[in-house]
C-alpha cells in the first residue's frame, strides 16, 4: 500500500533532448522495484485538443540511484488505457528492480519517482499543449465487474460495500 504520494508538473523544466517539452512526476511512498503499480488517470472531459491526433508520445521513466533516471520498456508498461493520456483510463507498469532513492538530491529521497515525459516532434505536429487536463490520479486501482453467476439478489446494492469489505482479488494479474 501507499501511505502517500507527490504529483507535480513541470512543463519548463530541464530537458535531456530537445523533443521532451513536459514531465509529469509521481513520487511515492512504499514502492519497490519489482512490483507491480496501476494508477487510475482521470482526464478532464472536453479538455483535450484533438488529443488522438496532435497528442505527443508519452515516455515513461523511474528514477533510479543518484539521480538517473531509467526508461521503462514497453514490456514495463503492461496495460495503458489512457492511449497516451488521451482518455480517462488505469495504466499498470511492471516497476523496474533498480527504482532506488539512494543518493536521491533532485527529488525528495523519502520517494520512489516515476515521470512522464511528452515527447514532442514537428513532422507531424505533435505538441504537449494539445493533451487534455488531468483532473485527479489514484494509485493501485483495479477494474471490478459484477458477475452474477448465482442469481443473485441485488437488494444489497443500494447501500452499497462498506469500506475494507474486498480485501484481495479472486484472480491475480501479476
Amino acid at each position: 500500500s501507499f501511505a502517500g504520494s507527490t504529483i507535480f508538473k513541470d512543463f519548463l523544466g530541464v530537458r535531456e533532448s530537445r523533443n521532451q517539452r513536459g514531465h509529469l512526476y509521481l513520487g511515492f511512498e512504499n514502492l519497490e522495484g519489482g512490483s507491480s503499480l496501476s494508477i487510475l488517470i482521470h482526464i478532464d472531459e472536453g479538455s483535450e485538443r484533438r488529443a488522438a491526433v496532435d497528442s505527443p508520445e508519452i515516455e515513461w521513466s523511474c528514477l533510479i540511484a543518484h539521480n538517473q533516471w531509467k526508461r521503462l520498456r514497453q514490456d514495463d508498461i503492461i496495460l495503458d488505457g489512457t492511449r497516451g493520456f488521451t482518455k480517462s483510463g488505469i495504466i499498470q507498469f511492471k516497476i523496474p528492480s533498480e527504482l532506488s532513492s539512494e543518493g536521491n538530491t533532485i527529488l525528495n529521497p523519502e520517494l520512489r519517482w516515476l515521470r512522464a515525459t511528452a515527447l514532442e516532434q514537428s513532422t507531424p505536429t505533435k505538441l504537449t499543449a494539445a493533451l487534455p487536463s488531468i483532473v485527479y490520479l489514484r494509485a493501485q486501482v483495479i477494474t471490478a465487474r459484477f458477475a452474477d453467476v448465482n442469481d443473485n439478489e441485488y437488494s444489497h446494492l443500494d447501500a452499497g460495500q462498506a469500506p475494507g469489505t474486498i480485501s484481495n482479488l479472486a484472480i491475480r494479474k501479476s
